[in-house]
């Protein structure tokens, strides 16, 4: 600083009177934009989380003591029972009423066809909806590397994000054009060579996908699909597996997706491409 020539040189007050206005605006920056659009600049962000746990009361006693243990202080808890999820309006209000940031199902006491179900239904509260995992002594992951007070939480509507719907998108029509020019080499080896060229149409066209759900009841409570000509239980068909195993490998499918996921089901079931 002394070695700049004197028009260079701010004035030391200026540079004073600037150290301290940040010290000010930028602490108040945080702050407003922390309660106008819930951004957390902080590093502990499960202190004074107001939680609610959905559970039978032992099993939400056994999360809340693990949450506590791991160094989270949450402001407030309160616990909603597996039969009151029946009353949606009811949850909402409670959320609402209690400013609920963080709602925490036990799996223990909930199958994973109903936590998707009510996942879907309470989007858009603005809250962190996670999942704890049955008979664990541990929190698994955390939402942040600066936490360790956090459950984890799986991410069950993967396939329904704008950028996978894109890619899943782009991959029927890469694999529809592939099977109409590779048609006379490809259709020898269906099981069900009159669908074949149906499917490839229908799927260039958007009436189908390559991949979709197994179940019915999957199409009721987890993102929409169109109809699939494959599902993710087509490549263990020989496995005979039963609704509930299939229910499952759907929900798995919808949690976990990427396009490789599509790639790897057709390419083990590249002679079922004739399917109805």
């Amino acid at each position: 600083y002394g070695l700049l020539p004197e028009e260079y040189r701010f004035s030391r007050a200026i540079i004073l009177l600037g150290a301290g206005w940040a010290l000010i605006i930028l602490p108040l920056y945080r702050f407003v934009l922390q309660r106008l659009f819930k951004i957390n600049f902080f590093s502990d962000e499960s202190l004074n989380k107001r939680v609610l746990l959905v559970g039978e009361k032992e099993e939400t006693e056994r999360v809340l003591s693990i949450i506590t243990t791991t160094g989270a202080r949450p402001g407030f808890t309160d616990i909603l029972t597996p039969q009151e999820l029946n009353n949606l309006e009811s949850i909402k209000e409670k959320i609402e009423v209690f400013k609920i940031d963080e709602l925490i199902f036990c799996s223990e006491n909930l199958s994973s066809a109903r936590i998707i179900e009510y996942m879907g239904k309470l989007k858009g509260l603005n809250i962190e909806i996670k999942i704890a995992p049955p008979e664990s002594l541990f929190v698994i992951g955390s939402n942040s590397i600066h936490t360790q007070g956090d459950i984890y939480s799986i991410k069950v509507n993967k396939i329904a994000q704008p950028h996978e719907k894109r890619n899943k998108r782009l991959f029927d029509l890469v694999v529809s054009i592939l099977g109409l020019v590779l048609f006379p080499i490809l259709i020898p080896f269906q099981k069900k060579p009159s669908g074949y060229l149906m499917n490839c149409l229908a799927v260039l066209f958007g009436r189908k996908t390559w991949v979709g759900y197994a179940e019915n009841t999957s199409r009721e409570k987890l993102p929409q699909l169109k109809p699939g000509v494959l599902n993710p239980s087509t490549p263990h068909q020989e496995r005979n597996l039963d609704n509930v195993q299939k229910a499952q490998l759907d929900f798995l499918y919808a949690r976990d997706y990427n396009v490789k996921i599509d790639a790897d089901i057709l390419l083990k079931s590249v002679r079922m491409l004739g399917n109805s």
